[in-house]
């Protein structure tokens, strides 16, 4: 008896999940942060606030591919917006100017840090009931 339970013990063991989670996200690496979610990146807390997306659904023909704007807050005080698309589109008397598109550097705690956001999924048009994640990367500077 004993026998089994020390070979199921480490069957369990050796299974490991490759994915990382936000909790365990490190500089340098992909990672992956949903609707809501925060994550401790190098003592930086990272939020996926909110999400605009006006991007052309699957299957449809649009006169232009859109836009999809999200927004990060940085240890709760600082909120910074990324775009991927036809961001020139975005109005700059809706924002205080045109908005960086997919990478911009950020000085926070006295440290530079570029964040790049690689991946807005699902796209429109499929999954409707799936929550917004993104896949981004942060290189400190």
């Amino acid at each position: 008896m004993k026998n089994i339970l020390t070979i199921l013990l480490l069957a369990l063991l050796a299974c490991k999940s490759d994915q990382i989670t936000p909790d365990t996200a490190q500089l340098d690496k992909d990672f992956v942060i949903k609707q809501g979610e925060t994550s401790q990146i190098d003592g930086l807390s990272i939020k996926f606030a909110d999400v605009k997306d006006n991007r052309c659904p699957i299957n449809v023909n649009c006169i232009r591919a859109g836009e999809v704007q999200v927004i990060l807050k940085i240890n709760e005080s600082e909120s910074t917006s990324f775009c991927l698309g036809d961001c020139n589109f975005i109005s700059p008397t809706r924002y205080a100017k045109f908005m960086d598109q997919d990478a911009q550097e950020i000085s926070t705690g006295g440290k530079k840090y570029l964040f790049t956001l690689k991946a807005v999924n699902p796209l429109p048009g499929t999954t409707p009931a799936a929550p917004y994640e993104i896949k981004m990367q942060m290189n400190k500077r």
